[in-house]
């Protein structure tokens, strides 16, 4: 009995002790993160498995956006000024990281229904970093608030759609269609250029927080561990 009680103890200081070192490391991973995208606000498009929004809105030329989601295939989102309930009218990019050499990918879409949509012909969000680390993929883009392309949403007053896949598109102009469980949509629409209307549906970032990654795993080790001690 003494010893699972001294096993137990050990197990638990031990894991708190991951917890705080955890904490640490993510500040210290994404001090440059912090200082860039102090101010910006994020969506989280469905918790657990969807996707990471954030977007700064202190210029007053361009948006600097990033998305990225627990997957090692493409990561998309679609902005829908008119909304219909499907894709039809949307502004969407989708972009992936290369599995085979690295290479960051970003196109600009168009949906003309609820098909597959087009490239656009007038390429407006400009790709500016791509990464694929411990299974998640980031693509972080710019545009212009206003592109004069009727293709491209005015992101004033609009409603916003994502999706995921598992693999990398074959081309910019070939790729798999997402599952029924890797997308969805927003109830309502949002403002990019004022996101102090969006009430609930987003956060402003002052600095970042801890990993959901590496807290759902630490937290779930304390949980066994408390579940031994109590019953030892």
């Amino acid at each position: 009995m003494a010893q699972k009680l001294v096993f137990a103890t050990t197990a638990l200081l031990v894991c708190l002790l991951q917890v705080q070192l955890s904490l640490c490391h993510h500040g210290h991973e994404h001090h440059h993160e912090d200082t860039e995208w102090k101010g910006a606000h994020r969506l989280a498009l469905k918790v657990l498995q969807g996707v990471d929004l954030r977007w700064l809105a202190n210029d007053n030329d361009t948006v600097t956006m990033e998305m990225s989601s627990f997957t090692k295939g493409y990561v998309s989102v679609g902005f829908c000024p008119k909304w219909k309930g499907t894709m039809e009218g949307c502004d969407i990019v989708v972009g992936w990281v290369d599995n085979s050499n690295g290479t960051a990918h970003l196109y600009d879409y168009y949906a003309r229904g609820n098909t597959l949509p087009e490239l656009d012909a007038s390429q407006d969000y400009e790709l500016l970093e791509g990464t694929q680390e411990r299974g998640m993929t980031t693509i972080k883009f710019r545009r212009k608030w206003n592109t004069e392309d009727e293709y491209d949403a005015d992101l004033e007053n609009v409603r916003i759609m994502w999706a995921w896949h598992p693999e990398d598109p074959f081309s910019s102009a070939s790729f798999f269609k997402h599952a029924g469980n890797s997308r969805g949509h927003l109830m309502s629409d949002i403002s990019f250029k004022n996101p102090g209307l969006n009430n609930h549906y987003h956060e402003q970032l002052h600095s970042a927080g801890f990993s959901l990654e590496t807290g759902s795993f630490i937290v779930t080790s304390c949980l066994i561990c408390l579940f031994t001690l109590f019953r030892v």
